[in-house]
């Protein structure tokens, strides 16, 4: 099993589309954006040299916020899981957390999954080439520190989701499901108010089945 296919399954990302278009092992995770860009810039005002920036410093965010420990564990919990349900023929139960442990610790110890699988695909950074200020941003006139303190919260939503994938959580799997492919709405959070002030056409309601 790929750690990616997890990744990928989670379904949330099309807030990649949304906003490039509108550890100890190398790789820390759980951070936000920077776009290097000046913090009062407009966005409307960006070159488009600069929105290509801007999309492919988000989509290094998107590609990085958990770190290699971290996407191995959500994996091997995964793996775990779906090894108990091929077994059982039966849904996951609290009763089956004794051997997802026992699984999952395995798996963590082991080479079972590759280290080259253990990256995230949430974002192409290739496409970016073509971004365009008109397109990506219009009127929009947050700056560039709205945008990073917004994508950060979007960020940090995601990371308390996917971290959230344990053993201990099929005690719950309505819970869980709820967490892996319920809406995300970032469009009250305190980070997203300036965005949504001075953009108010811009969706900040992310659906898993989009």
């Amino acid at each position: 099993m790929k750690s990616r296919q997890c990744i990928l399954a989670y379904g949330l990302f099309a807030v990649v589309a949304a906003s490039a278009c509108g550890d100890d092992d190398g790789n820390s995770g759980g951070g936000g954006v920077s776009t290097g860009l000046p913090a009062a810039e407009e966005l409307s005002s960006l070159s488009d040299d600069d929105t290509v920036q801007v999309c492919s410093k988000t989509a290094m965010a998107f590609n990085t916020f958990l770190s290699t420990s971290e996407i191995k564990r959500i994996a091997c919990v995964e793996a775990a899981a779906n090894e108990i349900a091929e077994k059982s023929g039966a849904e996951l139960s609290s009763s089956d957390l004794p051997m997802c442990k026992q699984l999952s610790s395995e798996c963590l110890s082991s080479d079972a999954i590759s280290e080259d699988d253990l990256v995230l695909e949430v974002a192409d950074e290739t496409e970016c080439g073509d971004a365009t200020t008109s397109d990506t941003f219009g009127d929009c006139d947050a700056t560039i520190a709205d945008y990073e303190r917004c994508v950060g919260r979007v960020l940090k939503e995601l990371r308390t989701r996917f971290l959230s994938v344990t053993c201990d959580s099929l005690r719950d799997l309505e819970a869980l499901d709820e967490a892996l492919n319920g809406k995300i709405d970032v469009s009250n959070s305190l980070e997203c108010r300036a965005l949504k002030t001075k953009c108010p056409d811009v969706d900040l309601t992310l659906d898993a089945s989009d």
